[in-house]
């Protein structure tokens, strides 16, 4: 399924678990999407997407974020190997209002997200109401 920015084509690729990495695949829709892997969910089947230098934004998981970007992860190290395979792109951590805490320890080689997105009580945020991007000392 391309997205398009200025009338040129995007690809959306989704995370797919192999061994101890993420893979991404291109995703087309949710009719190529099936139930597998170690964690049981819903994973996509499309192509193997390694293009990483044309990958421009990401979307991050996280157990907890800090105000400077620092992300927790769930302890494998997924997001970890995976980030720095794409230096360039715009990472936005995502989150519910109660993953956001004061300090998440980090090391000098974590990478740390652009902006953290999350609800803010009864509304999502989106662009009409912009969240301010992390403070990055």
């Amino acid at each position: 399924m391309p997205l398009f920015k200025n009338g040129v084509a995007k690809t959306d690729s989704t995370p797919v678990v192999v061994g101890d990495d993420l893979e991404l695949r291109i995703y087309t829709g949710p009719e190529d999407m099936s139930i597998s892997g170690i964690y049981g969910i819903a994973e996509p089947t499309g192509e193997i997407f390694t293009d990483y230098a044309a990958i421009e934004f990401i979307v991050v998981p996280g157990v907890a974020f800090d105000a400077k970007g620092n992300r927790l992860g769930r302890g494998k190290g997924y997001y970890d190997r995976l980030l720095p395979r794409i230096p360039s792109a715009y990472k936005a951590g995502i989150c519910f209002p109660f993953q956001l805490v004061e300090e998440v320890p980090a090391e000098s080689f974590d990478i740390r997200m652009d902006i953290i997105i999350t609800i803010n009580e009864d509304e999502l945020s989106h662009p009409h109401h912009p969240l301010p991007s992390c403070d990055r000392e």
